[in-house]
């Protein structure tokens, strides 16, 4: 065998020569053996040891390795690290020879170490990086989200609103805010369902201006109006609470009085044909008062609604064929 000095061996994981460094060195150990092969016995678990070191903490240095030379052993200093699944064992034949060779392992350790420095603070930045993108996309999305509930509960709300304006637009006459013919038949079923099961009355009172047309051929439509206005207002303000005023077309209005008597309705009638005589004094109201009989119609359906509208209506035709002078229009210039 010829001499050896400082060499290295690139293997396997396992110890299997792929490389030689010197290329020229011969008869070291071949491509394809293990390099067990040229460790003395006392030195094989000793290498054993090395090797697995290797792997675990990616270099080692300062291994003390008999080496058969021949029929002689030699010892040498063994130092090795790991790179791309491969391990570089370098043998130095004598220690003081070392350190040009060591500076080297240590400074392609240093690049190693250094690159995965690295590579480590370029992926801690492109995560920093990627969750603060994300943080921001999350923010960005909430934000759009809270300002579209946001616009979603102004709209429900104004969608709202107007639902109940429409609903109280088709409750309601525009011109004097009372309920209107439709929602008079519309309601009073249920009302006077509710009324006869706590065996409670119900009146109807029909209302009527007299001599409206003259009154709106004289002054005009817009007195008129002011007249129709003024007349609800009175009833909604001495009627009570759960009584409902109905405009039922033209100058015809209807109050349907819950749970009074009709001596109460009279009072709170003569207060709003007061309220109205010193309001205009230039007309004055027909009213008809018609209790209505929930023991034999429990709940009313539209034929007796109409069969008692009727009768409330000669109830307030004969009133106001009983009008003295004062209920007569009387024109002012």
């Amino acid at each position: 065998m010829k001499k050896t000095n400082n060499f290295v061996l690139i293997t396997d994981m396992y110890g299997t020569l792929i490389e030689k460094i010197p290329s020229e060195e011969r008869d070291i150990v071949k491509k394809g053996e293990n390099v067990l092969k040229i460790i003395a016995p006392q030195s094989h678990n000793l290498f054993f040891d090395f090797i697995k070191n290797i792997k675990e903490e990616k270099y080692i240095m300062g291994y003390e390795i008999d080496i058969l030379e021949g029929s002689s052993v030699k010892q040498y200093i063994l130092h090795g690290f790991l790179k791309d699944e491969k391990i570089n064992i370098t043998f130095f034949a004598d220690e003081g020879h070392t350190s040009e060779m060591l500076t080297e392992i240590i400074k392609i350790n240093n690049l190693q170490i250094n690159e995965l420095r690295k590579k480590y603070k370029e992926e801690s930045l492109k995560k920093a990086k990627l969750e603060e993108d994300v943080y921001i996309e999350i923010t960005k999305l909430n934000n759009e989200l809270l300002n579209s509930k946001r616009t979603i509960e102004k709209q429900n709300a104004q969608l709202s609103k107007y639902n109940a304006l429409l609903e109280d637009l088709a409750m309601k006459d525009p011109l004097t805010g009372a309920y209107n013919r439709r929602y008079f038949y519309e309601k009073t079923p249920d009302l006077s369902e509710k009324i006869a099961l706590t065996n409670g009355r119900m009146h109807f009172t029909a209302i009527d201006l007299n001599y409206f047309k003259k009154l709106n051929d004289h002054y005009g439509h817009d007195f008129g109006d002011r007249i129709l206005k003024t007349l609800v207002s009175l009833m909604e303000k001495y009627k009570g609470k759960e009584d409902l005023v109905f405009r039922i077309g033209g100058d015809e209005f209807l109050v349907v009085f819950v749970n009074k008597s009709k001596s109460e309705i009279e009072s709170i009638m003569g207060q709003i044909e007061e309220g109205y005589k010193e309001a205009t004094d230039i007309s004055s109201i027909s009213y008809g008062i018609l209790e209505i009989d929930l023991v034999k119609d429990k709940r009313l359906d539209t034929r007796r609604i109409d069969f008692y509208l009727k009768k409330a209506d000669r109830l307030m035709y004969n009133h106001k064929a009983k009008v003295k002078s004062y209920g007569e229009f009387k024109s002012s210039t």
